[in-house]
């Protein structure tokens, strides 16, 4: 079956080589691969063959055929939280993408509302990152994916996250103010989706509180409460880490962004065991309110073991 991926060219990569490009951007594939790749049709840039050397646009369409790739497995499990004929309410795990992008496509919640689901262009109102669990908001038609936009736009819905932390957080409560923008703008990095606290970033506001203090053997942890009044990439995850409290098993912001390029290189590790914990980063959004509704999801249980030990 063919698959293509596509994405945009943002005015930060113009002028950047299709293959310096790729290589960066992503990194599941080394730079020799993509060369191979480039060279055996495989890319296309506004629908046209592309050579490796060709300066990129802000604008343009980059296509990979990603037909000979295999695709990770995911769990695909989801629960059915409401079912209307204008929305869907699920709740995902932590090991399924929400859109088809580098080596996914047909392993996606995009694909398998398309298939199983009988919904042919499923909207989602929020995305969640592949390894963040919980609840996914999705419209079924352009006219509720307006009104869900419109309300998230006026700040009409509220999504509440939990996160496992490492350490104790000296305060109860606390909000993070500081403006967040890709780390690949304002200084080198070797992960193009690595985000950072800068004065130059977009504004980003997180309220968090502590729920409970834990100790394991591996050490003392913490389950917080985060509440997102923006909406940046890598938000939470940012904003925990800053505060000095990074989220369990986030292998860009806990320990070094070298975490995630060798888990890319080489999957999870005994390494990656023993300095994250946990194979995934354990960030659950267990709440969502809009309008009259409320739908919530418990703790799962990959992040409910940290108590069993």
């Amino acid at each position: 079956m063919l698959r293509h991926t596509t994405c945009r060219i943002l005015p930060n990569d113009a002028n950047t080589t299709l293959l310096d490009f790729l290589t960066r951007r992503f990194n599941y594939l080394t730079r020799d691969a993509w060369l191979e790749r480039i060279r055996a049709g495989r890319l296309r840039v506004n629908g046209l063959p592309a050579e490796p050397g060709l300066l990129l646009v802000a604008g343009a369409a980059l296509c990979h055929d990603t037909s000979d790739i295999p695709e990770p497995p995911v769990d695909t499990r989801i629960k059915i939280l409401h079912d209307t004929p204008d929305f869907l309410v699920i709740n995902k795990s932590g090991n399924l993408p929400i859109h088809p992008a580098g080596r996914y496509f047909n392993n996606t919640l995009w694909a398998l509302l398309k298939r199983d689901y009988n919904i042919p262009n499923p909207l989602f109102i929020n995305r969640l990152d592949r390894e963040t669990s919980g609840v996914v908001l999705i419209a079924k038609t352009h006219e509720s994916a307006r009104r869900a936009g419109l309300a998230m736009m006026r700040h009409q819905i509220a999504k509440t996250y939990l996160a496992l932390v490492f350490g104790w957080p000296e305060q109860d409560e606390w909000e993070c103010r500081e403006p967040i923008i890709r780390r690949g703008e304002v200084e080198e990095s070797p992960v193009y989706l690595e985000r950072t606290v800068h004065i130059l970033g977009a504004s980003a506001h997180t309220r968090s509180r502590v729920v409970s203090r834990e100790t394991c053997e591996r050490g003392r942890y913490a389950c917080v409460q985060a509440e997102p009044l923006t909406g940046r990439t890598h938000q939470i995850r940012v904003h925990l880490a800053h505060a000095g409290y990074p989220v369990i098993g986030d292998k860009i912001y806990a320990r070094g962004s070298q975490h995630y390029l060798d888990f890319i290189a080489h999957g999870w590790t005994h390494r990656h065991a023993e300095t994250l914990w946990l194979p995934r980063h354990a960030l659950h959004c267990c709440q969502m309110q809009m309008e009259e509704f409320c739908w919530q999801s418990p703790l799962p249980l990959d992040m409910r073991i940290m108590n069993s030990e």
